[in-house]
């Protein structure tokens, strides 16, 4: 499926990171904003933003998957905020369980 970005073994996470350059969609109230993804896992996904988002704030994100050619809404939560420039933050979000796509299938869409 990929190289493994960093071994969930080390850092005691539940999920294997995989690396990818994928752009999703965050539909705010206004707007749909890019997000870069920088990694994906079983669990949910790590991406850039350029505002801080709340602990435990629920947003929709629109998958945009060139692999099968759909598009997925889901929504996460915001389980870590880091901020690592002026206006750049590293947020990471939590697939929530009743998303319509899970596991290895919702990682697959961001990997070739």
């Amino acid at each position: 499926m990929g190289e493994s970005f960093i071994p969930s073994s080390l850092l005691g996470r539940r999920h294997t990171r995989f690396a990818t350059q994928s752009l999703v969609w965050w539909q705010d109230p206004q707007n749909s904003v890019p997000l870069v993804v920088c990694d994906v896992s079983e669990g949910g996904l790590l991406c850039e933003m350029s505002e801080s988002l709340k602990m435990g704030a629920q947003i929709e994100l629109m998958v945009e998957s060139p692999q099968c050619a759909k598009v997925v809404n889901v929504v996460c939560s915001v389980a870590h905020v880091r901020q690592m420039g002026k206006e750049l933050f590293l947020v990471g979000l939590e697939l929530q369980k009743d998303s319509p796509v899970h596991g290895a299938d919702w990682v697959a869409l961001f990997l070739d």
